[in-house]
């Protein structure tokens, strides 16, 4: 995968190769490792695109596998492979807003329509949805009330890897036992703090703590 980026114009452009053909007999070396890895541990993310081969309900079956080890599980994917695993009922959903608005069929303007989305998978068994807006910050709902996160304007340098520090540092609070509000400004923050620089997760610690100081929060619901 590359990405090319144009810092005098901002503008990132994308070249996704669709890597390798999986077997059915990989598929299944991934479900037992899968099965072999989950017990005793906190979460199981499952992010990104699917290589050919892979069934669209791929992500569903290990959402599963983890459930049975009393595992919970944080998706953050997109198309067929998000829509089918949500029926899996995984703990957290990170969609885009792109990705929300293909899910529900239809594009996504407002503030209200995008909580409103958000707050649909409920329906699920999604706990809690976290939903990335780019500049706009983020979303999370657990299907009830909902928060929104606006980050302090910074010198943007490339978005790649910003929806994953989101999530990494929303999970950590999230283990931690803070609440949503409160793991939605510092998945805000982290998202903030990678855009500043070139490359995926390249940001600090201390970055991240001086981007949460500007993190603003209100309740949207």
């Amino acid at each position: 995968c590359i990405k090319v980026m144009d810092p005098t114009n901002g503008t990132q452009t994308e070249i996704n190769e669709p890597g390798p053909t999986i077997s059915e007999e990989e598929l299944d070396e991934m479900r037992a490792k899968i099965a072999d890895l989950t017990p005793g541990k906190s979460f199981l993310v499952l992010s990104g695109h699917c290589p050919p081969g892979v069934p669209a309900t791929f992500y569903k079956e290990l959402i599963e596998i983890a459930r049975r080890a009393g595992v919970r599980s944080a998706l953050d994917a997109s198309g067929e492979h998000l829509a089918e695993g949500i029926k899996g009922a995984p703990f957290i959903v990170k969609p885009n807003v792109a990705e929300l608005s293909q899910l529900s069929g239809h594009e996504l303007c407002t503030l209200e329509e995008i909580s409103s989305a958000a707050k649909s998978l409920k329906q699920y068994g999604v706990q809690i949805t976290a939903v990335t807006m780019g500049r706009s910050g983020a979303l999370v709902t657990d299907g009830v009330q909902a928060w929104q996160a606006t980050p302090p304007e910074i010198q943007f340098a490339s978005a790649v890897g910003s929806g994953d520090s989101f999530l990494a540092a929303f999970l950590d609070e999230i283990l931690s036992g803070e609440s949503l509000a409160d793991a939605l400004a510092w998945g805000t923050a982290a998202g903030a703090a990678n855009a500043t620089s070139y490359g995926a997760g390249f940001c600090s610690k201390k970055s991240i703590m001086e981007m949460r100081q500007g993190v603003s929060l209100i309740k949207v619901s």
